[in-house]
C-alpha cells in the first residue's frame, strides 16, 4: 500500500491551495474569485497542463469530501429567518404579496426552470445536448457561494434588496438539487414509488429538527455540552460533522443524490445553531475552506479535459451558445425584481444570479457519471462556470447602484423622563436619535428640551415607513405599559424587520414573550437594587459610580468580530484607558488575564473612557 500511495500530489495541491489566494490578492483589480483561481491552477498542473498531478485514490476521496462539505456549507448558509415571510407580509395587494423576498425568489426560479426547459429542448433539437432535461437543470443553477460574498462586500445582506437576491439564490440551489435528485431516480428507476424516497429524506429532516427542539426544551442539562465544546473535544463541531454525514449516508441509502443529503444536513445545523451567539459556523467554514473545498476545486481543474474540448467542434460551439443562453435565462427571469425595484437593480440582479460554479459543476459531474454528457461537454460546462463566476460579479458591481450610506439613527419609542435622558446621552455621543410618542405631555417635554421628535403612534405601521427602517440602527422601546411595549416589539420584529430591539419590562414575570421575540430586556426595578447592593457591600465602588458622568463609561458588548476571536487578550490592542473587567460565556463568568482567549458570542464588560469604550464596541461588531 505504501508503495502505491504518494503524498507528493497532495503536497502540490496543498501548495496551490495556499498560493492561489496569495497571488489573487496581489491582482485585486481583476476580482477573480478564489475558486476560479483554484480551478485554473488545477488545469495548469493537471491532465491538460504540466501533468504534475494525477487523480489517485487519496485525492479522489479528499475531493469527494470537499464536494460534500461544499454542499453542507451551502445548507449552513441558509438563514431561515430571512427566507420565511414575516406575519403580515402576505397581506395587501397581489403586487405586495409577490414582491416580498420569498415571493420574488419563487417567481424567479419558476421562470428560470421554464426557460431552461425550453432552452434544453432547443439545444437538443440543434443536436447540442443529448439530454434536454439535464441541460435544463444545468442552466437553472445559481452560485450561492458567490452571491453571498458579493452581497456582504457591498453591505447589502441586511437590506431588502440583498435579502431578495439571497433568497432567490437559496431557492435556486435547493430546488435544483431536489430536481436533480428526482431526475437521477427517474433516469435509473423510471416513474416508480422510489421517487417518494426524496420525500422520506425531507421527512427525516423534519423529524430530526423536531426531536432536537423537544430534547432542548425537556433536557436543559444538555447545555453542559457547551463547556465540553470549549475544550479540545470541540463537541459541537463533531456533532455537526455527524449530522452532515448521517444525511449523506441516508441519501445514499435511499438512492437519492448525495448533494441533497449534504445540503439538508447543513440546513439542519443552521436551524438548530444560534447564528449570533455561536462561532460554530465560523469554525466549520474554516475547516472547509482551509482543507477540503480547495482540493475539490483544484481536482476539477486537474480532471479538466482540454484536448477533448479542442477536439470536439460541437463542444467548442457549445461554450458561447451556453453562455448566451445562461445569461439570457437569468436576465429574463430577474424581471420579477421589477415588481419592486428600478431597472438598474433589476438588471444587476440578473447579472449576479447568472453566476454559476459549484452546483453546475456538480450536475455536470453527475451527468458525466450517468453517461448523459461526454467529457468534451463536461469541459465546456466547466469553462462556462469559470466565465460566469468571473464576469457576473464584476457585471453586478457595474450595474448595481453604489451602496447608499444614509445616516443610521437610533429610535426611542416613548418620550418619558427616561427616554428623554437616554436621547440626550446618545446625542452626547454624536449619534443621531429620534423619539417617537403621541402622549401630549411627553411630546411637550421633549420639545421643551429641543430633542428630535416624531409625534406619531408607534403602533401604526405607517409611522415606521416614514422613519425608513433601512436607516435605523436599533430601537429602544420605553413606553409606560408592558402590553404596549410588547405590541410595538412584535410590530418591529414581524412587520418592519428591525433586528436590534431593546425593551423596558416593568413586570419581570412578563419578560418571556419579549425574549421569545429575540428582544433584549431591561427591568428598571432591578437596576437600583443592583446599584444599592454594590454601594452597601462594596463601599469602594461608590466613588467610581459617582465619578463616571459623561467622560467615562461602563458597557457590556457582545463579540461578533471574527478577527478578535481566538486571540489572547495580551495580543489585542485595546484603546488607551479601556480594560475588560469580565467575560460572560455560556452562563459562566470569566475574570480575564493576559492569556484569556476571546470567543465569538462572548459578552465583554468594558470600563474606560467614553471614546475608548465606543471605539472598541465598533471593533467588536
Amino acid at each position: 500500500m505504501e508503495e502505491n500511495l504518494s503524498f507528493v500530489p497532495l503536497l502540490i495541491v496543498a501548495a496551490l491551495a495556499f498560493l492561489v489566494p496569495v497571488i489573487l490578492g496581489r491582482i485585486r483589480r481583476l476580482r477573480i474569485p478564489i475558486v476560479v483561481g483554484e480551478i485554473m491552477a488545477g488545469i495548469v498542473v493537471g491532465d491538460s497542463g504540466l501533468q504534475l498531478v494525477k487523480s489517485d485514490p487519496m485525492l479522489e476521496v479528499l475531493a469527494l469530501l470537499g464536494f460534500a462539505y461544499l454542499m453542507f456549507l451551502s445548507g449552513l448558509e441558509v438563514d431561515f429567518d430571512v427566507i420565511m415571510p414575516k406575519p403580515g407580509t402576505l397581506a395587501g395587494s397581489w403586487r405586495e404579496r409577490l414582491s416580498n423576498p420569498l415571493g420574488m425568489g419563487v417567481i424567479v426560479f419558476l421562470l428560470t426552470i421554464a426557460l431552461g426547459i425550453v432552452a434544453g429542448f432547443g439545444l437538443h433539437a440543434l443536436d447540442a445536448a443529448d439530454d434536454p432535461w439535464l441541460a435544463a437543470l444545468i442552466l437553472s443553477t445559481t452560485s450561492l457561494g458567490l452571491v453571498m460574498p458579493v452581497l456582504k462586500e457591498q453591505g447589502l445582506m441586511n437590506k431588502a434588496y440583498g435579502q431578495a437576491l439571497l433568497v432567490a439564490a437559496v431557492i435556486a440551489d435547493l430546488a435544483t438539487m431536489l430536481l436533480v435528485s428526482i431526475y437521477v431516480i427517474v433516469r435509473h428507476e423510471g416513474l416508480s414509488l422510489q421517487v417518494m424516497l426524496v420525500l422520506l429524506l425531507f421527512g427525516a429532516f423534519a423529524t430530526a429538527y423536531r426531536s432536537a427542539r423537544i430534547a432542548h426544551a425537556r433536557f436543559p442539562g444538555l447545555n453542559f455540552l457547551n463547556s465540553v465544546s470549549q475544550a479540545t473535544a470541540q463537541i459541537d463541531v463533531r456533532g455537526a460533522f455527524a449530522v452532515g454525514l448521517a444525511f449523506i449516508a441516508l441519501a445514499e441509502g435511499l438512492g437519492v443524490e448525495m448533494i441533497l443529503g449534504a445540503f439538508l444536513g447543513g440546513a439542519l445545523i443552521s436551524l438548530l445553531a444560534d447564528r449570533k451567539a455561536s462561532d460554530l459556523h465560523h469554525r466549520l467554514d474554516v475547516i472547509g475552506y482551509a482543507l477540503f473545498i480547495p482540493i475539490f476545486f483544484i481536482m476539477v481543474g486537474v480532471r479538466f479535459d482540454l484536448s477533448a474540448l479542442l477536439g470536439s467542434p460541437r463542444a467548442l460551439l457549445l461554450v458561447p451558445l451556453l453562455l448566451v443562453i445562461a445569461y439570457a435565462i437569468k436576465f429574463i427571469a430577474a424581471l420579477a425584481f421589477r415588481l419592486r425595484y428600478p431597472w438598474r437593480e433589476t438588471w444587476a440582479a440578473g447579472a449576479l444570479l447568472s453566476s454559476r460554479l459549484s452546483l453546475i459543476i456538480a450536475i455536470a459531474a453527475i451527468g458525466l457519471e450517468m453517461g448523459s454528457i461526454d467529457a468534451a461537454t463536461n469541459s465546456a460546462i466547466i469553462l462556462v462556470a469559470i466565465v460566469t463566476s468571473t464576469v457576473s460579479p464584476m457585471l453586478f458591481l457595474r450595474l448595481a447602484p453604489p451602496p447608499a450610506t444614509p445616516s443610521r439613527k437610533f429610535v426611542i419609542v416613548g418620550a418619558g423622563r427616561s427616554a428623554r435622558l437616554l436621547a440626550r446621552r446618545i446625542l452626547g455621543h454624536g449619534e443621531d436619535v429620534i423619539l417617537v410618542d403621541n402622549i401630549p405631555r411627553h411630546v411637550a417635554a421633549a420639545r421643551e428640551m429641543d430633542l428630535p421628535l416624531m409625534e406619531a403612534d408607534p403602533l401604526d405601521p405607517e409611522t415606521w415607513t416614514r422613519l425608513r427602517p433601512e436607516t435605523i440602527r436599533a430601537v429602544a422601546v420605553l413606553l409606560p405599559e408592558d402590553e404596549n411595549n410588547l405590541a410595538v416589539c412584535r410590530l418591529l420584529r414581524d412587520r418592519v424587520g428591525i433586528r436590534r430591539i431593546i425593551s423596558r419590562v416593568h413586570d419581570a414575570t412578563q419578560a418571556a414573550p419579549f425574549s421569545e421575540l429575540g428582544v433584549s430586556v431591561i427591568n428598571p426595578s432591578l437596576s437600583p437594587v443592583v446599584e444599592l447592593e454594590y454601594l452597601l457591600l462594596y463601599p469602594s465602588v461608590t466613588s467610581l459610580i459617582a465619578d463616571l458622568e459623561d467622560e467615562h463609561d461602563i458597557a457590556e458588548i457582545r463579540l461578533r468580530c471574527a478577527e478578535l476571536a481566538g486571540r489572547p487578550l495580551r495580543e489585542i490592542d485595546l484603546p488607551e484607558g479601556v480594560i475588560i473587567v469580565l467575560i460572560r460565556r455560556d452562563g459562566d463568568v470569566i475574570y480575564p488575564h493576559g492569556r484569556t482567549k476571546l470567543r465569538l458570542g462572548d459578552r465583554l464588560t468594558l470600563m474606560g473612557s467614553l471614546e475608548g469604550v465606543r471605539e472598541f464596541a465598533r471593533r467588536c461588531e
